[in-house]
């Protein structure tokens, strides 16, 4: 899931709106399912706009996170800009590899 929201809220805005809204929950956690699945170069783009958070620590709470976007905004919003175009290129077939790590680890989805 954490995968999928990531690819629904670039795709429609960016990374800005991924942290805005409530996928940015799981910003942490989407690099970890990333490399879990062997997305590493998406991992690397996220991690990296991740790294715009003071300190990398991205807050649970939206409210919170969202006072702390607009603080950050200006500096951060160029290197988002990066992630977002280097995220389009796809340069791993994420759709591909959710389906073989599903496939290779049935067990973990009873």
């Amino acid at each position: 899931m954490f995968i999928e929201n990531l690819e629904r809220e670039i795709n429609n805005g960016g990374f800005n709106q991924f942290y805005f809204n409530s996928s940015g929950d799981f910003s942490l956690e989407t690099v970890d399912a990333l490399l879990a699945i062997g997305a590493s170069k998406t991992a690397l783009i996220v991690k990296k706009a991740n790294s715009q958070f003071p300190d990398t620590n991205i807050l649970k709470d939206r409210g919170q996170r969202q006072e702390i976007l607009l603080q950050i905004e200006d500096n951060a919003q160029p290197v988002w800009d990066e992630c977002d175009t280097e995220f389009y290129k796809y340069q791993e077939h994420i759709s591909d590899l959710l389906v073989k790590y599903i496939e290779e680890n049935k067990e973990k989805f009873r």
